[in-house]
């Protein structure tokens, strides 16, 4: 979630030190070996890098990704060369294109998916705090726990087929997205966000909800309510007669409680390395 997974990164890891004295000594220690990386690989990749920074740095502050007119408005790049830098982005994996559920013809939404890339523009970029030891001091802060659950949540995107094989469906053609529902202004409705939407050729919907958790999670009254109000703003809004079920994606499980019934599957951190 830090680092990507990247062999050579990895390669740098201490295994005598725990993971925040690690990050400390890679990213925010004077003459940090990965201080300076993300200017060196953006020029060692692409000429004209400064256009491919400016597009990640915008990417970088929309967790759920921008359409092409949003990246246009923010950039004032357009046109060809706007289509060339978007698609060797993608080509490298720095970001990926998805739509809308119900909408997979129009308003592609570009998202990064870089952990690297994320991870710079979040501690790295702007950090004037010259604390060498800048992540042992902010590991438990709200900020990183925010940071760990959308990180979390793109770790789960990036590893599908594992978790449709954790849901026995891996042999089941699939369409993944993701949905939201806004509701208009001065309604009484309640919105919805989906992180993603696995619909199934055999006529299912999973709803899957990512949570990052060093605990089991555990299902309250208050996201009981959450979840039971998704399943039918979500079959309301789409209109779809299909199955529609809950799916947890979360690092240890569940713990036991009365409502765990509104959730039809579960899918743990262990699942996601299986295959």
């Amino acid at each position: 979630m830090t680092i990507g997974g990247i062999p050579y990164y990895l390669s740098l890891l201490d295994n005598r030190l725990s993971l925040p004295q690690n990050i400390d000594n890679l990213f925010f220690r004077q003459g940090a070996l990965l201080q300076n990386e993300f200017e060196d690989l953006y020029n060692a990749l692409f000429s004209s890098a400064d256009k491919y920074i400016n597009i990640v740095k915008v990417l970088s502050q929309k967790q759920k990704g921008l359409t092409r007119d949003e990246i246009i408005a923010a950039t004032n790049y357009q046109g060809g060369s706007l289509t060339t830098v978007l698609n060797n982005l993608e080509n490298c994996d720095f970001i990926e294109t998805y739509n809308q559920y119900g909408n997979e013809k129009k308003n592609t939404i570009y998202k990064l998916v870089d952990f690297y890339t994320l991870f710079y523009f979040k501690y790295i970029d702007g950090n004037r705090t010259k604390d060498e030891e800048f992540w042992i001091h902010n590991f438990n802060s709200q900020s990183i726990a925010s940071w760990q659950g959308m990180s979390f949540e793109l770790l789960c995107r990036c590893h599908l087929r594992q978790i449709k094989h954790a849901l026995g469906i891996s042999g089941i053609a699939t369409k993944t997205s993701s949905w939201k529902y806004i509701p208009p202004q001065g309604s009484n409705e309640q919105g919805t966000q989906i992180d993603m939407v696995i619909e199934r050729v055999d006529k299912m919907i999973h709803l899957c909800e990512m949570k990052f958790r060093d605990r089991r999670f555990s299902i309250d009254k208050a996201y009981a309510d959450t979840l039971d109000n998704r399943i039918n703003v979500f079959k309301e809004k789409t209109g779809t007669n299909y199955q529609v079920i809950n799916t947890i994606v979360t690092p240890i499980g569940l713990t036991v409680s009365r409502y765990n019934y509104l959730v039809h599957s579960v899918v743990m951190a262990e699942d996601l390395f299986l295959m």
